[in-house]
């Protein structure tokens, strides 16, 4: 078991932030988790685990100090405002980032993903895809600062696993398999690297154990099981 620390989550309502939550609890961490909900009922209780509003972050930090932060909280612009993608993808890391320097956080963890690669260009996320390549150039920019809190970047690839929406990918094909439906596909040649949950949340709990190791400037790591398959060979398999 590794030595407990302090680590303030974003996300944790989410799919992969539900499932790290818990694999962090269960391995003795104290965990403060951002809520942006009216109340906390209904959360996840455990004696390790405090939820905290937006109105009381920097009280917490200020309090709890926390060793790390992984902000996992995302928006895809998919039926929201662009101030909306602005605030979760931007103005909100770049708050908490602030608040990891001013307090002695030994690391920030910023979870992105394969959406924002170059190679890909999905019209319907131009605003997701623009908010997170703007938060790295804020980051350069904190650096020039002074900034003293170590930054790595996730690129997370193709995650599934259960749990997840069920307008994703593959709970959506799934779905479909399950029901028997005829699936509408383009040719399916496009290649993904699919990663399953459990095995993303180990990498999170590597790199928490890793943290000296770290270089200090930023870092990008590119997170997925290091094989690709056609989108068309997926669904076959699947079925």
């Amino acid at each position: 078991m590794t030595s407990s620390r302090t680590i303030f989550v974003t996300g944790a309502t989410g799919f992969i932030g539900t499932h790290l939550l818990k694999s962090l609890l269960k391995t003795g961490h104290n965990i403060k988790a951002l809520h942006r909900r009216d109340s906390i009922e209904n959360l996840y209780v455990n004696p390790l685990l405090t939820w905290v509003s937006l109105l009381d972050v920097e009280n917490c930090f200020a309090s709890s100090r926390p060793d790390f932060v992984i902000h996992l909280a995302t928006c895809y612009g998919i039926n929201n405002l662009h101030s909306e993608v602005l605030a979760t993808n931007v103005l909100l890391p770049l708050r908490l980032i602030e608040l990891a320097n001013k307090y002695g956080c030994k690391l920030f963890l910023n979870v992105d993903s394969f959406f924002a690669k170059p190679n890909f260009s999905y019209r319907h996320m131009e605003g997701y895809v623009k908010s997170k390549n703007d938060f790295l150039q804020w980051i350069d920019l904190l650096r020039e600062a002074d900034n003293k809190v170590r930054v790595l970047n996730i690129r997370l690839e193709h995650v599934y696993g259960p749990g997840d929406k069920n307008w994703k990918f593959v709970p959506q094909i799934l779905a479909q398999l399950k029901a028997n439906e005829k699936i509408l596909l383009t040719l399916g040649q496009q290649q993904r690297d699919f990663i399953y949950i459990d095995d993303v949340v180990s990498a999170f709990l590597e790199i928490i154990i890793s943290v000296n190791t770290l270089p200090s400037e930023l870092t990008e790591i590119q997170l997925g099981s290091g094989m690709v398959h056609s989108v068309q060979s997926f669904v076959e398999n699947a079925k």
